[in-house]
Formats: structure tokens, sequence, C-alpha cells
């Protein structure tokens, strides 16, 4: 009789990044995070600089390693609703923002968009932040879609740079303190009712 012994080795990673400054991450690849929330239990204002890199943990088997992450994307929804958020200062290693990610920051008066490597604004970016009065959106940014300023009541002064190719509708709706706005030269798809 013969008895076969066979061993078989599992090796486990689990990855993980804590809370950091009242901010949460998530891991998307080996090197790399996106901002996926804030600490919705705090009560006092907030000024946010979203960080370039953030620093987790890697798990191999029992073994712990430190990790630093590029933080490139901030997640769709990530800070929607945030009463609390007076400003936020996005740095130049932000590649995405997902949709709706300011979306009813009432309070949010002051935003400062990287120059670099961030092509658009996604659907509802800003919508409905009625205390920001001026927006400087920077070279880098081609296209807004849409609704990214709907609502935002107070909204009075706009720098669009000449690099935007595409706005999308109602980009600019219910702006009523909006009186004009300079199209790019390089406008080449403008939806009919941006401004209505």
């Amino acid at each position: 009789m013969v008895v076969t012994i066979m061993f078989f080795c599992f090796t486990s990673i689990y990855a993980s990044i804590e809370p950091q400054n009242g901010l949460c991450f998530e891991r998307i690849s080996e090197t790399e995070a996106m901002v996926s929330g804030y600490d919705r239990s705090g009560t006092e204002w907030m000024d946010v600089t979203i960080p370039t890199e953030v620093v987790g943990e890697v798990w191999h088997d029992w073994e712990c390693e430190e990790v630093t992450y590029r933080v490139t994307e901030i997640k769709q929804s990530a800070f929607a609703g945030c009463k609390r958020l007076r400003s936020i200062i996005i740095p130049n290693t932000i590649r995405k923002i997902g949709g709706a990610a300011f979306e009813e920051c009432s309070n949010l008066s002051k935003v400062v968009l990287p120059e670099g490597s961030l092509k658009a604004l996604d659907y509802q970016t800003f919508a409905h932040c009625t205390s920001l009065r001026s927006i400087k959106i920077p070279q880098s940014i081609e296209v807004l879609s849409h609704s990214v300023f709907y609502d935002c009541a107070n909204l009075e002064q706009v720098s669009l740079p000449a690099s935007i190719k595409s706005m999308g509708k109602s980009s600019f709706s219910e702006c009523k303190k909006l009186k004009s706005i300079e199209l790019p030269k390089m406008l080449n798809k403008v939806e009919d009712t941006f401004f209505l």
C-alpha cells in the first residue's frame, strides 16, 4: 500500500489603509490609492488638502510591510453632502474626480483644482455647492460633464481655459449670479442647455 502525502502552501495577502487626517482611503493598485470619503463622526469645520501620498500596510501571511501609495483619484460621491467642508485643495497627482464627489457641499467656498493630469470634471462634481463664488478651471481640463456646477446659486466668476473642448448639458444651469461666461475657441461640443 502506497500513501501519498500532499502539502499545500497558501499565501494570503491583506492590504489596508487606515483613515488619516479625517480622510478615508481605498487601495486601487499596488502603488495607487483613492480618497474614498471622510470621517462622518466629526463636528468641526473641514479645510482639506488632499495628500499626494498615503501610507498603508500589506500583510503577506504573518509579515507586515509598510507601503506608500500615490493618491490619484477621488471616489464618486466621496464628500457628497458634507456640510462641514469649507475648502478643498487638490494636488496634481489626482487624475480622476468621480461624479458628484462634492455634490451638496453647501458650505464649500474655496476649491483649488490641480494643473496637470486631471482631464475632466465628471457629472455633478460641484452641483448644489451654494457657497461657491468663483472657480478657476486649470489648463489640463478638456471636458466639463453634465450638471458639473448645477445650482451653484452664488457662483459669480468662472475662468475657463482654452483647453476646454466639450461642455455637457446644464453645466452651469441655475447659477443665477453668473451673468456671462467666455467660451473657449477650441470648444467643439456644447449642449444647448449648458447655461439654462
